[in-house]
């Protein structure tokens, strides 16, 4: 979820969001969402510092001609050229011309591009439904995508949320936001961190907001200790002994204690002990989210990553440099030079280089 690193270090800076995405891959991006089901699957690969396209059987699709590429999201992927991005499908025909800056993911139709040093909407053939006319949010991610209708944008420092119209719904009043989740978003104003609803009312009363809403839970702040609260604003884990609690993914979050990250249910209960890596000096996050059964961490020792299954067993033991989320039965982990796809059993099936 884009921001929620820098959320995390604007909030907790009294204990200190996808997947490490090794680099070179995609710049400055979280990965995009999986595309749906029935949708041609397609993943990066480089040849002689070039990047494509090639399928989950590793036979290229589109040739490794660009300097860098995006995941797909909604059947287009980003790709960039002497300095200028555009579109291909999942043919590699370019579906919008390569002349922009920056690029997020496709989302509700609509995609936010750079032109210039402002920030407009484009659709699927490349035509600006809304003009450049906004500034890029001042976070990590700062081209977000159209989330229930509403637009993370900026003008000047503060962001605000606009309409497929390119309306202003929310007047730009908040330092921090992010995308709409389930009917609420998070908003930073100086210090306070709070929910508001799609009208820009602030929800929940006066609870402290850490992370955005997924799979009807969201984490909030209360006497420097992290909680979980439901849609109706019922407490259903009491801010009582977690440090941090991050987003819910397959039933599961990742929560931090002590300075060591673990695992909890819906409950609050442990399923994996707190005794991993927990805070990155980068933007990169030091753990993954379930997929597939699997989960990627770090250890402290070396910073290498390796993956667990729900019981906390090491499955695929630690060897990556950093790792990616399970999609399609593949896994994205650098290596100590290069990168390759692994499969659940930790099997490389396909190595490159940068």
């Amino acid at each position: 979820m884009p921001g929620l690193q820098a959320l995390t270090a604007c909030l907790a800076t009294v204990v200190a969001t996808a997947t490490c995405v090794p680099e070179g891959r995609s710049p400055g991006k979280e990965p995009a969402q999986a595309e749906p089901a029935g949708a041609v699957v397609l993943i990066p690969f480089s040849k002689d510092g070039l990047w494509g396209f090639m399928n989950t059987q590793f036979k290229p699709v589109v040739p490794a001609q660009y300097d860098s590429v995006m995941d797909f999201s909604e059947g287009l992927a980003a790709v960039w050229k002497d300095a200028k991005l555009g579109f291909v499908d999942t043919k590699g025909k370019v579906a919008i011309p390569l002349q922009f800056e920056e690029a997020g993911d496709f989302s509700e139709g609509l995609v936010a591009v750079a032109k210039g040093e402002k920030v407009g909407y484009i659709d699927k053939t490349g035509k600006f439904v809304i003009e450049p006319r906004f500034d890029p949010v001042p976070d990590l991610f700062p081209l977000h995508p159209f989330k229930g209708g509403l637009a993370l944008v900026a003008k000047g420092e503060k962001v605000g949320y606009i309409n497929k119209s390119g309306q202003w719904v929310i007047n730009p009043t908040f330092d921090y936001g992010e995308d709409f989740s389930e009917g609420y978003a998070v908003v930073l104003k100086g210090e306070d961190s709070f929910f508001i609803d799609t009208k820009g009312a602030r929800a929940f009363g006066s609870r402290k907001a850490v992370s955005g809403f997924s799979e009807g839970l969201a984490a909030f702040w209360e006497n420097r200790k992290a909680g979980v609260i439901d849609r109706t604003g019922k407490v259903v884990i009491p801010a009582q002994k977690f440090d941090l609690i991050r987003e819910f993914h397959g039933g599961f979050a990742q929560a931090i204690v002590d300075g060591k990250l673990g695992f909890i249910d819906k409950t609050g209960s442990w399923i994996i002990q707190p005794q991993y890596h927990a805070y990155n000096d980068s933007d990169e996050p030091p753990a993954g989210n379930f997929s597939e059964g699997l989960v990627w961490v770090q250890r402290d020792s070396d910073g290498l990553c390796g993956y667990l299954d729900k019981s906390g067993k090491t499955v695929i033991p630690f060897q990556f440099t950093n790792a990616n989320d399970f999609e399609h039965g593949l896994a994205f982990v650098g290596l100590e030079e290069g990168y390759a796809y692994i499969d659940k059993s930790g099997k490389i099936l396909w190595r490159g280089e940068y």
